[in-house]
């Protein structure tokens, strides 16, 4: 892949637990907990 050169990283993929996540916005970015809870209670219906 790198030999070739048109291959591109995806720097979008990020690996974490719901948890973690929620936990660290809690901590960082109260203000986004609204559409965070939201998108949590959305992916668990």
């Amino acid at each position: 892949m790198l030999a070739a050169g048109n291959f591109r990283w995806n720097a979008g993929i990020f690996l974490f637990s719901v948890v973690t996540i929620v936990d660290a916005f809690r901590a960082h970015a109260p203000e986004l907990m609204a559409p965070v809870q939201a998108a949590v209670d959305f992916g668990s219906a």
